[in-house]
Formats: C-alpha cells, structure tokens, sequence
C-alpha cells in the first residue's frame, strides 16, 4: 500500500513458490475497499491479467477473499482477431484496478500483449513475477514502461535511454557500470517489494507456527542442495559433435528468410536504419541457424535428426510412438522447396544477391542443404550413449527420492527418454509436454503435488510447465539442458522448491557437459543471473569468482567448479542485497543490527491500543534533527520525513534515505531526555519547514504531473491573453496560483 500510494505501481518479485497469488487476491481485496472507502471507487471491476494455468488458481483466491474481479488470460491478448479482443480492450481500458501475474511474460515491448498492457489508464498497477529482469538489463526498458517513467528520475532515464539507441542501431549493448547499477537499484528499490527464499526462512524461524499450510504443516524453503552430474560421452562422439560445430558455422539461416524481408514501422520510429536492420536480420540467421543445431545435439540425437527431418521421420528411426501432435523440422526438405525463391524484400539498400536473385538463392539453398546432410551423416554415426546415460541416471536417484522430476526443452527428447526408461524399468514414467490443454497438465501434476501418495516415479516436462505448476512432492531435479533465460531456471526450480515443501531437503541437479557440447547460451544464462544479483538479489546465487572462470577457460562455463564455489562461499545465512522497498526500514527493528530490541518491537507489533501520536526526544550530537512519520488521512499510509532545520534546512522524504539517515543518527543505546522548549521549538520548526516543502516531499510521478499541469495552464494563459478572453484568462490564472 505504501509503495501504491507514493507510485501508483508496485513490482512484486518475492521468489517462486511464496504464495504471490494469495497475497495479490487480498491486496486487490484491500486496494479495492480504499477506493470506495476514500471516494476514488468507479463501477468497475479490477483486472488479472494471468497465464491460463493459474485462472483458476487466482479465481479460487479472489473468492476466498471475497473480492470480485475479471481474471484474464494472457492469450486473450494477444490477437486482435479473437472474438473476446473487444471486450478484454474496454476491461484494460477502463479498469482502474490492473494486477498482472508472471508479469516477465511482458518484456517484449513490441508484442501484442505487451502493447496492449502499455496502453492501460489504471490508477494502480500490480505487477507479480519471480523473475523481473529475464533477459539482462534490455529488460529495464520494458520495466520502466510497465511501471511508468514519470516514476524514474532523469538520470536513471538516460540509462535507460542511452540502452534503447544501442539497439535501435543494432550495436551490442554495453555492460551496465557499477555507477549506473547502483543508480538503477536505488530507483528500482522505491517501487520493488522482494523477498528472497533466505528472507522468507528468516521469518518463519521467528514465528513458525504463523506459518501453516492446509493440512497443518509448518512451511519452510527446505534446504536447496545444487548436484552436478558430469556427461561422458565416448571420445567418438565428441570428435563428432566438433564436426558438427564446425559444420554449423557454415549456416547462413537461408530458412529463416522467408515470406516478406521488410522492416517493421515501429523500428522506423524508433530510429533503427534499414542497413542496421538488414545486417541485424542476417547475422541474426545465420546465429540462429547454429544455435538450432547445436542446442538439439546437445539434448539427444533424435532432437537433431527432427530438426533436419522432421517428427514423423525422427519417431520412425528411433522407435518412438506417440509423438506430439504437432510435427515440426524438416529443415532439408523446407531448404528443397523453398530453393530459387527469395523472399519479397521490401528494402531501399543494397542486399545480398542470394536474398533476391532467384539463381543465386537456389545455389545458397542448396549448399545449405548439404551442410544440413554432411551434419546428418555425423549424427547418425553417433552413439545412443548420451540418452541412454541420462535414463540411468534418474533411475539411480530414485532409492534417494520417491520422485524425480526431469526437465528438457525438447518435446522429442523427452519421449525418446521415457521409451528408454519404460525399457530398463517398470517404474511409473509421467509425460507432459504442454500439449493437451490444463487438464493433461493436471493429471501430471496430481503424482508429485503436495502430499501425493502412491508409488514412486519420474516426471518428465517440457519448459512449458516450469510455469503455473505446483509439483512439491517431489523432492530432486535434473536439468537435463540449461534454458538460455532465467525466468525458465528459476521457474523450474520453483515447482518443488516451494514454502510449503513436505520435503526438509531437496536436490538440484546440473549437467556438466564436455566443450564440445556446451553453448553459448549456458554462459550468457550464468551471466544474466549475475546481472539480476547485482540488480534485484538472485534466487539462484552465483559465485564472485565467476568472471575468472568465464575467461580461463575461453569464454565457456565449468558448471562443476561454479556449484562448487557456491557451496563453499555461500553460507546458510548469508545475506543478500536486495533491491527492495523496504529492505532498510526492516532492519530498523529486525536482524542483528535492529535498533529496536525484539522483545520491544514485537509487543508494539501485538498491541491492540491505539496511538494517535507518540514524541520522543533524543540528544543529538552535532545539529538537531527531526524524524516525522506522519499518517494520512485514513491512518493507512504514513510518510517518513527527516528535517535538519537551520539557516539551510535539509528535507528528506525518501524512505530508504530516511532510514538510512535515522539509523546513522541513533543507536540501542540511546538515551531519551525530557520534552523541554528547546525540542518544542525545534519540533514547530520542523513543521514549518516541512508545510513549505510539501510539493518537494511528492512522490516523482504526482510531481512531474504538477510540472505538466503548469506546463499546459501556462499555454493556455498564453493563449487566452492573445485572443483577449477575460472569463477564461481568470480561470486559468485562479488553476495556476493552485498548483
């Protein structure tokens, strides 16, 4: 509430599995009844914006808090075609109340969704997400968008700014500097509420039986223990996949031109350049074209062997059955029939004869074409080791764990594993991909959710269910690949690394792959965790040391050393910086270094009385100095204010610089003295000064509408004394000595 007051947003990114979802259904509850409370209420229902997994979820929470609201799903948003567009525009429109769930799936700021979000007119926004900054700091931009800039001071905007002309002109972003991150934290704090795994531990172990799930169970983040498995592969197949690699490199991405090559008109706009476009769409291709092969070899053989030749014929050469229902691949015959068909290229710069020659585009198509067979013909000399190698692997975890759950981001490889495990064992093998709508996912989840009985067995899962999914009763995950973004990892871990885990202890387990196998993706992956620790506190701690490992061994992750670091350098308690609106102000009255004693603190916390106003007086050590926590007029929002008056008085009305300038100034130690005149004056000037600095001590984004309220009042006063209009003069000047 006192974020939504001062910003009329909130971000909050507390971690994955900490019931987001039922503290938004009662903070709506209570935004809601303030609103009329207050006068400000519209006939207007507020709006949750959510993935389809979780409507009922979020509809099951509004009725417990006997809030009603119009829960949406993200899809709904993002096609204009859809029959239910009309009616989801006029809600976003019109609603004066906006949450949106798993808000990461909106940092792409040119998607429909996205932009249909961008567009709202709410008097408060909600955001929830585990994981706010997903792809690094480009996020920023989206972030800022979702929240407002006329919350952002100018410095933090020129950042921001400064990242938007990078990619406007396709050049590689530049890492952020520690000033600048230190900029941005600072502004991300007044407006972010996260708390991380270690957080919500520490509050539990204070008062653990305020903590209690449905069945009666105390909850608690259960001990997170990282595991590497190392990959062996044959030195046969290593030599192939280098072959492979290099292979690869070869690609121009001849596929991913097809249809129209024009430029989008928001890049216009925006200032990107034709040429810049051109050579960001080829380089991109030509990237693509690689990582495709090389993210499929990693997974399994019968991944690439799809990619090159599709599904029906990948299940067909490895005995697969009951494949997903929607076939994709086959990048040898769409390269056959495509050949000698350039894209429509829409472009007012030179480009590349292959792109629109029809000869020289069937020569580039079919050179490709060979490639993709030369590629073929090394996988299909490889051996089954790697499959086979992670079926042994679930199936030895499982005398330690009741039930396992494996994720991979290749639907193909998932059904090629549960083949190879049904062969070895007659354990009990779940698969679920994405496919078959919220009620295949259900039927997954109902074995390992929380306190599933049964027998024990493996669940395998596509990304699309790291989302949405409470899976607890499991107590081990294996990455069987890494994911590229943080979202996905974090997401991943949290379907069992949940506050109400029935499980003391569970396991995470990391691939290690041979260089020949690994990818890019897994270092910039480790790379933008370490961006979101230095921004926000990371659910996924990552080690100081990293940096060196990234350059002793060329740019390419040891997974095996990083987890080990991990464990050596980060200690059960050890804290983390976080980002986070009210970060200084708990450690005001909790931790080691509280300033108010516990005992103290918690009697206040429990007392039912009601103070209308409490003054203490204090010695100060060189010049007096005055702490205001005044309340509003419905007693529910206080503002914090520190005063040093004098022949220059200095204001403070940011709540992390109040706190921190409070806690520089008193100690546990300190004594109160008596209420005489010398602090009655002091104590009247102090308000004095504060009444005149009423409009400084506004939070930026009602002070930046003052400014272009005066703004717009002063065109008009211009206007109106041209064209000699008395009436309308009076009123504008009698407006303007208002603000």
């Amino acid at each position: 509430l006192w974020v939504l007051e001062n910003h009329g947003a909130v971000l909050v990114a507390d971690a994955t599995g900490s019931g987001k979802t039922r503290m938004g259904a009662h903070l709506l509850r209570v935004l809601q009844d303030r609103h009329w409370r207050m006068g400000r209420g519209r006939q207007r229902l507020p709006v949750v914006v959510c993935p389809p997994a979780v409507r009922q979820l979020w509809a099951q929470e509004l009725a417990r808090a006997a809030e009603a609201a119009k829960v949406l799903s993200h899809g709904v948003l993002s096609s204009r075609t859809g029959h239910r567009f009309a009616e989801v525009e006029i809600a976003l429109r019109n609603t004066q109340l906006l949450s949106v769930d798993e808000a990461h799936n909106f940092l792409n700021r040119t998607s429909q969704r996205s932009r249909m979000l961008y567009g709202n007119v709410a008097d408060n926004i909600v955001l929830f997400t585990a994981t706010p900054i997903n792809r690094g700091a480009r996020d920023l931009l989206a972030i800022v968008e979702l929240l407002g800039a006329d919350n952002f001071d100018d410095e933090v905007l020129d950042v921001v700014g400064r990242l938007a002309k990078q990619r406007r002109r396709g050049a590689r972003i530049r890492p952020l500097l520690p000033t600048e991150i230190k900029r941005i934290r600072s502004s991300l704090q007044e407006f972010v509420v996260r708390r991380t795994k270690e957080d919500f531990n520490r509050l539990i172990d204070r008062e653990p039986d305020s903590y209690v799930n449905a069945p009666g169970r105390r909850c608690r983040y259960p001990v997170h223990h990282p595991v590497v498995f190392p990959r062996e592969d044959p030195p046969d197949d290593r030599a192939r996949a280098r072959a492979i690699r290099e292979n690869a490199k070869k690609l121009r991405g001849v596929i991913n031109f097809r249809g129209r090559l024009r430029m989008p008109g928001f890049l216009r706009i925006v200032g990107w350049t034709e040429e810049g476009f051109l050579n960001m769409r080829i380089r991109g291709a030509s990237a693509l074209a690689a990582y495709q092969v090389r993210s499929r070899l990693r997974s399994s053989r019968v991944a690439l062997v799809e990619h090159l030749l599709g599904t029906e014929a990948a299940g067909k050469r490895f005995g697969i059955e009951g494949l997903k229902s929607s076939p994709s691949g086959n990048v040898i015959r769409t390269l056959e029939r495509i050949a000698g068909k350039p894209p429509e290229v829409s472009l007012d710069v030179e480009v590349p004869a292959w792109l629109v020659d029809p000869e020289e585009h069937r020569r580039a198509a079919e050179e490709e074409v060979e490639t993709y067979r030369d590629i073929l013909g090394q996988v299909d000399r490889m051996s089954d080791h790697r499959a086979e190698a992670n079926a042994e692997y679930l199936l030895r975890l499982l005398p330690r764990h009741r039930r396992v759950l494996a994720f991979d981001s290749h639907l193909v490889t998932l059904y090629d594993l549960r083949r190879r495990l049904q062969a070895r064992s007659a354990v009990k093998v779940a698969l679920a991909t994405g496919e078959g709508g919220m009620q295949t996912r259900r039927a997954f989840a109902r074995p390992v959710a929380l306190d599933a009985e049964g027998e024990a067995g493996l669940g395998l899962g596509a990304d699309a269910l790291a989302e949405g999914l409470n899976l607890q009763g499991a107590s081990a995950l294996v990455h069987l690949d890494l994911p590229s973004v943080i979202r996905v990892l974090e997401q991943r871990i949290g379907r069992l690394d949940r506050m109400d885990s029935p499980h003391e202890r569970i396991e995470v387990h990391w691939p290690e792959e041979p260089r020949e196998f690994q990818l890019r993706a897994d270092e910039r992956l480790f790379w933008r965790l370490q961006e979101v620790d230095d921004l926000l506190g990371s659910n996924v701690p990552i080690p100081e040391g990293f940096a060196t490992y990234a350059a002793d061994r060329g740019g390419y992750v040891a997974v095996k050393e990083i987890i080990a670091e991990v464990e050596r350098e980060a200690a059960p308690d050890a804290a983390i910086t976080l980002a986070d609106a009210f970060a200084k102000v708990r450690g005001l009255v909790l931790g080691p270094d509280a300033l108010v004693a516990e005992p103290l603190y918690e009697a206040v916390r429990r007392s039912k009385s009601r103070i209308l106003s409490s003054v203490a007086v204090v010695p100060a050590e060189d010049r007096p100095w005055v702490f205001l926590a005044v309340g509003t007029a419905d007693r529910t929002v206080p503002r914090w204010v520190l005063v040093e008056p004098g022949g220059n008085p200095e204001v403070m009305g940011t709540l992390d610089h109040v706190a921190e300038s409070v806690r520089a100034r008193l100690s546990r130690e300190q004594q109160d003295v008596d209420f005489d005149e010398t602090a009655a004056s002091v104590l009247e000037e102090a308000l004095r000064i504060t009444e005149g600095r009423q409009e400084a001590l506004l939070p930026r984004r009602k002070h930046r509408a003052l400014e272009e309220l005066r703004y717009v009042l002063g065109r008009y006063e211009r206007a109106a004394s041209e064209g000699v209009d008395a009436e309308r003069l009076r009123v504008i000047r009698y407006s303007l000595g208002l603000v």
